[in-house]
């Protein structure tokens, strides 16, 4: 009987290691993916705005990104918690203090910014 027992405490053991190191090695595969954040920027009449320019900032890094013609944009990321500043000419700066990148799902980030009237000449 006693034999019997180490070998279910042997397994026992083998099964939680086998597990904490599969474990381990999504966790860190996790870690060192990156997150995909997409999303629009529009001005506050609801128009896209191209051209903005989206910057992602960390303690450990700064990525930019640029809209397209029809306002969206696209970047991966590393995980990790991001200042998010949007600029656009004629128009005033997004802010977003925290944005947490952590999930393995894409992140959608619409943006809306308020733009400066512009005067009309008669």
């Amino acid at each position: 009987m006693r034999v019997h027992g180490f070998k279910l405490t042997l397994l026992f053991l083998s099964l939680v290691v086998l597990h904490g190191s599969t474990f381990g090695r999504f966790a860190s595969q996790r870690s060192d993916s990156n997150i995909k954040v997409k999303g629009m920027v529009r001005d506050d009449a609801g128009g896209s705005l191209p051209k903005a320019t989206i910057t992602f900032s960390s303690k450990k890094l700064e990525k930019k990104a640029a809209s397209n013609d029809d306002g969206t944009f696209e970047l991966d990321l590393p995980a990790g918690t991001y200042r998010v500043v949007a600029k656009t000419e004629g128009c005033r700066q997004f802010k977003l203090k925290e944005l947490h990148a952590q999930s393995v799902r894409p992140i959608l980030l619409n943006i809306t910014v308020k733009c400066l009237a512009t005067p009309i000449h008669e």
